[in-house]
């Protein structure tokens, strides 16, 4: 395990496997219970994510299916910036949320449409010219500990479709640098939720 700034990440690529898996936990303190529900928008405006996303790797994020209010199905657009000469990469997943009130906690759960013909929400696009399409599963738990103490955990399963994973990416996942930047810019992105476009979603929606 690796510890930043608070953040815990455990990194392992499965055994004969192109899948890469981190998990990563961090407690957000002096926090109101206003946050709680700043922190779940973020995630719930699917294409408000590459606002916030970091490192600029979501590009964009369509909702080919609202389906039910805390069920879609999402189109992730991604670029490894990291290494420019790449493919840029797009993932089609069930994203699905679920609000556990007796533990004061939310939780979204993603994972890939590989079987495009399983789908009964929607057609599921085929990848554009020169775009190879991964496939993720991750599980966000956002959990209310105290009143001012807010708990986040994530898993992430990747498989990026490298045929040879590059080592400068291999690197950067295996340290953790992505959950480290996905927690470091929540945190910022809720302190500075005044004015921003989440706070007027949660204003048109009125509740989540």
């Amino acid at each position: 395990a690796k510890e930043r700034s608070g953040v815990t990440i455990h990194y392992r690529r499965e055994e004969n496997s192109p899948i890469h898996v981190v998990r990563a936990q961090a407690v957000f303190k002096n926090f109101e219970p206003i946050d709680f529900v700043r922190l779940c928008s973020l995630f719930v405006e699917t294409e408000l994510m590459p606002k916030w996303f970091p490192g600029g790797i979501m590009k964009k994020a369509n909702v080919l299916s609202w389906h039910s209010k805390y069920s879609k199905v999402i189109q992730m657009h991604i670029s490894l910036g990291l290494l420019p000469l790449t493919s840029p990469r797009d993932a089609i997943v069930y994203g699905n949320g679920y609000h556990l009130p007796d533990r004061n906690a939310f939780l979204i759960s993603s994972k890939s449409i590989v079987d495009e013909s399983s789908c009964r929400y929607c057609q599921i696009p085929k990848p554009e010219k020169g775009v190879v399409r991964m496939t993720t599963e991750s599980i966000f738990f956002i959990q209310l500990v105290e009143r001012n103490v807010i708990s986040f955990k994530l898993i992430g399963r990747d498989d990026l479709k490298f045929r040879f994973m590059p080592s400068a990416l291999l690197n950067y996942i295996a340290q953790g640098h992505m959950p480290f930047d996905l927690t470091r810019t929540i945190r910022y992105k809720i302190r500075n939720f005044e004015g921003s476009p989440w706070e007027e979603k949660i204003r048109e929606r009125g509740e989540y």
